[in-house]
Formats: C-alpha cells, structure tokens, sequence
C-alpha cells in the first residue's frame, strides 16, 4: 500500500472515529427536553406532550387511511403554535426515531414521567423498561402459532413499553416481530395511547391501538399502525383471505375503504376486488 492509500484509510478512519463519537455524545432523551423546553415557556407540559402525540398518530395515520376529522383535529393543534413553534415539532419526532434506533426502550414513556405529567390519582406509573424486559423473557417461550405468529392483548398499554420489550426479546430469539406479531393495544388514557401508537409504528409493529375501558370495553377511537395496513393483518388474522387478488373489507379502518362504506353496510361480508381507488397496493410484505 502506498503513502497515498494508506492516508486515505486513516483519514476514512477517524472520519468513522469522529462520527462514532459525535452518536455516543447525542442523548436523544436529552435534546428532546431540550427542545420540548423551548415550547414549554408559554404552553403547558402536557399539552405539549398531548399536542404532539396526536399530530405525530394523525399524521401516521392518515397516511394509510385518510381520515377528514382527524385531518381537522391535527390543524386545529396547529392552530394553536406559532409558525417558529411548529418547526420544533418534528425536531422532537427526530428524536424520537433516534432514542428508538440507539436501542430498545420506552422512549416516550420515560420522557413522560420524567416531565412529572403522569396522572399519579389514577395510578398512572408506567412499569421501567428492565421490569418490562424480564417479564417478556419470563413469558415468551421463543414458539408461534400454528399460523406462525402470536397475538398479544396489553389492556393497559401506557406508551408502549411492554409491547417493546416483546419485540427485543423475539429477536433474542431470531424471530422478527414485524412478520410474527400482533398486538392489541389499549389504555384509557388517550395520550398515552398515541404515544403507544408512534413507537410501535415506527418500530414497524403490526398493532390495532384502542382508546378506551378494556373492563366496561368501551372503545373512543382506535388506530392501526402502517405494518397492520400494508402487511394485510386482517386477512392473516380472519384467515380468510381468497387469493392474491381479493380483500375482505372487514376490521380494517372504515375510511380507507370510502368507497365501499355503503355496500358494507348492506352486506358486510362481501368480499370485493381491489381497485385503485381503494389507495391499498397489492404488495404484501410479509410472506
């Protein structure tokens, strides 16, 4: 190797050295109060955390399902930031996809009891990521169905962090969790909903998240995650899907299927050709 070379590959080093630096000194965590502060002068905390909660699900959700009222609910949180303040919302989102891609944890459960805006009279306390992380290893015998997933109900869901915990222990085991489950979300409290509902969809989580009682099974309102849609789950779950080329217009979100609103009415186990006004691509990603 010559003198040329062999600088090349020392600076190509340090630049790797530098950058590998520069990640251990960003605490994702950290930058998000950071930033979260800069809003906090003139707006609440948990507004703020319920503000951006909501515009991130909304945002997510509409994207796969276009919903006009939830469209109107995200303008109208808008509404209520300046233009400079809305510019941070999605340096917070940043964030958050970093805290989630430097390891497994509840990212936005431990920032919201951090901030202390956790409902203490209705016993809101989420469980800590280790607890949550035992637990999961304590159940998950490493086996799926006969159908090769497993589903799994978490009635009081809080951000997320039991679910997660999940997902780093199946791949403990070489099991991707993307393909091999599904989970039921739900919690009373609607913020924390929605932050259950950010972190599994950007962890690529097949996930129906319900706001509601799961004890009186009252149910608000009730999202699914991008995974849920585009892996088809309501076909592997009912079992009844026909062919390559058909869907059944059943427990997916109403509004994605506008156009068949009336005819589910009148036969709601019709099963209809996909056409392209349905905005689903005939593209499953899990096989």
């Amino acid at each position: 190797m010559n003198n040329t070379e062999s600088n090349n590959c020392t600076q190509e080093q340090e630049k790797i050295s530098l950058r590998g630096e520069a990640q251990k000194e960003h605490d994702p965590k950290k930058e998000f109060i950071t930033i979260f502060n800069k809003l906090a002068y003139k707006h609440s905390a948990y507004n703020i955390f319920d503000d951006f909660v909501n515009m991130s699900a909304i945002a997510m959700s509409n994207a796969i399902a276009f919903d006009k009222d939830r469209e109107e609910q995200y303008l109208s949180i808008v509404g209520k930031y300046s233009k400079e303040e809305v510019k941070l919302f999605p340096a917070l989102y940043t964030q958050v996809v970093l805290g989630l891609e430097a390891g497994f944890c509840d990212f936005l459960g431990d920032i919201y009891m951090e901030l202390g805006i956790g409902n203490a009279r209705a016993g809101q306390f989420f469980t800590p990521y280790h607890l949550c992380k035992l637990m999961s290893q304590m159940t998950f015998n490493g086996k799926l169905n006969e159908h090769g997933y497993i589903e799994v109900s978490e009635p009081a869901c809080g951000c997320g962090g039991m679910i997660i915990s999940l997902v780093e222990t199946m791949l403990e085991h070489d099991i991707n969790p993307q393909q091999t489950l599904f989970a039921e979300c739900t919690d009373i409290d609607r913020t924390v909903a929605m932050a259950c509902y950010v972190q599994l969809s950007l962890l690529h989580i097949p996930a129906k998240v319900i706001v509601g009682n799961a004890l009186s099974l009252e149910v608000r309102d009730v999202f699914y995650t991008p995974s849920y849609a585009l892996g088809f789950w309501n076909l592997k779950l009912s079992k009844k899907r026909k062919n390559e080329s058909e869907i059944i217009v059943k427990d997916l979100p109403a509004n994605t299927y506008n156009s068949f609103e009336e005819k589910q009415s009148e036969e709601p186990e019709i099963v209809f050709p996909v056409k392209k006004e349905t905005k689903i691509i005939q593209f499953d990603l899990f096989d």
